[in-house]
């Protein structure tokens, strides 16, 4: 499992605010710390090395890190956090945001939630702060950068069940088939048809969880015409075959 999906953050701090003044702090942290600059900088001593951070970029530093931290002119948010196990993030120090605003959504929902500390705040501001680390692990990645290869995704998962091909596709969002095929590969470090079966092996388990459908219409439904193959592309994907997943789900109930 990807141990991305067993993140469970525990918020300490959140702060949406200006300094229009001097301001100057020194500590050495134990939390992971997340400074988003929204307008102004900040200069940064960490372990000995000096950073400078402006308008949108994100400053990451890992808990048991030495920080010195001042500025006179700063629009920021910050979020403070702690996991229950060390985790590598792909981030470096400072790292510049491609559109910045992007973020701005989550930063205004959270101040409300952090503010107001109503019903389950935590648990909101936990799913915000998820949304969050997933989007800049994923514009890290390079997979949320491309025009072209949302709009290839945009399509197949629109249109899974039905009988797709890269030259359809590519002709859709007018792209040759060649590079329509290269541009995904470059950016997923997979096929399209990779993605198209991902997409089918990941509707099929939900429906074998939440209906009686047999197997045969299973594949019917998800866009496969050939039960035998749906059965092998499934257990390449999964390990197991669509019959003795279905099993392995019912005895686990």
């Amino acid at each position: 499992m990807n141990f991305y999906e067993e993140l469970n953050p525990d918020i300490i701090y959140f702060m949406h605010s200006s300094k229009k003044h001097k301001w100057r702090t020194h500590e050495i942290i134990d939390f992971y710390s997340l400074v988003f600059v929204l307008d102004g900088g900040v200069k940064y001593i960490i372990e000995g090395e000096d950073y400078e951070a402006e308008q949108g970029d994100v400053v990451f530093i890992p808990p048991g890190k030495e920080r010195t931290a001042w500025t006179s002119d700063m629009h920021y948010v910050a979020i403070d956090f702690i996991l229950d196990n060390e985790v590598e993030f792909p981030f470096q120090t400072v790292m510049k945001i491609p559109q910045i605003n992007s973020y701005i959504k989550y930063f205004e929902e959270f101040n409300t939630e952090w503010l107001q500390q109503g019903f389950e705040y935590k648990l909101k501001c936990k799913g915000l702060l998820l949304l969050i680390l997933h989007k800049l692990i994923a514009e890290k990645n390079n997979q949320a950068s491309n025009k072209n290869v949302e709009q290839i995704k945009a399509y197949i998962l629109q249109n899974y069940y039905k009988p797709i091909t890269l030259e359809h596709i590519a002709d859709t969002i007018s792209l040759s088939p060649v590079y329509c095929g290269a541009i995904f590969k470059k950016h997923e470090s997979y096929s399209v048809s990779y993605y198209i079966n991902k997409i089918r092996v990941n509707q099929s388990i939900m429906l074998m969880q939440k209906s009686s459908l047999n197997i045969s219409e299973i594949a019917f439904q998800i866009g496969y015409n050939d039960t035998y193959y749906f059965s092998k592309v499934f257990k390449k994907m999964t390990g197991m075959t669509p019959s003795n997943y279905r099993k392995y789900c019912y005895s686990t109930l």
